[in-house]
């Protein structure tokens, strides 16, 4: 998961609602979009990668609540995290733009 989309998915104005996404207890390991792309360009543009797998992940996954309490702590201020049911939080991603509502088209 990119760590660029963190913003999207934790919900709006998180210093005063604090974090809303319904990630239970799941741990989720983010890198920064930058750094996965540089990594494949790398592979896709350097020789000696014919015929090899590589994984392009960070080892260390967080959960929400220990991306609330990082935040806590940088910010000095107690930043909750709220787990909404899961079709509100859809609503929430399809009305921010981060995640497009299924649509069908008759011709």
């Amino acid at each position: 998961m990119y760590a660029d989309m963190i913003p999207f998915l934790v919900g709006k104005d998180i210093l005063n609602n604090g974090i809303s996404i319904p990630a239970g207890n799941g741990r989720t390991p983010f890198l920064p979009i930058k750094e996965m792309a540089e990594a494949n360009a790398v592979v896709l543009t350097t020789p000696g990668h014919e015929n090899k797998e590589y994984v392009i992940a960070t080892e260390i996954a967080f959960s929400a609540a220990e991306i609330a309490d990082l935040l806590s702590d940088i910010t000095g201020e107690t930043i909750a995290y709220h787990q909404p049911e899961v079709s509100s939080y859809f609503v929430e991603l399809i009305q921010t733009g981060a995640f497009l509502q299924k649509t069908s088209i008759a011709f």
